[in-house]
């Protein structure tokens, strides 16, 4: 119901507001953002949900490189 009331938000917000609704937090106070983000990724896995597309590559990956033709002047 989020994804389709606010499409423009990206997968930390989504993850936030998830969080505040399910008051899901850490004993410390904290909302578990990273495993709300993980819960989503597995939705999104399984095709029972859509995702918002990444904002940015994470940790170890490598950002998507387009190949582009170059003419050669010679």
């Amino acid at each position: 119901m989020l994804l389709h009331k606010h499409p423009l938000w990206n997968r930390l917000r989504l993850s936030r507001e998830l969080c505040l609704c399910w008051n899901w937090q850490r004993p410390d106070g904290q909302i578990k953002g990273t495993a709300c983000r993980e819960l989503l990724r597995k939705l999104e896995f399984r095709t029972l949900i859509k995702l918002p597309p990444r904002q940015c590559p994470g940790p170890g990956r490598l950002p998507t490189i387009e190949s582009m033709k170059i003419e050669r002047i010679f």
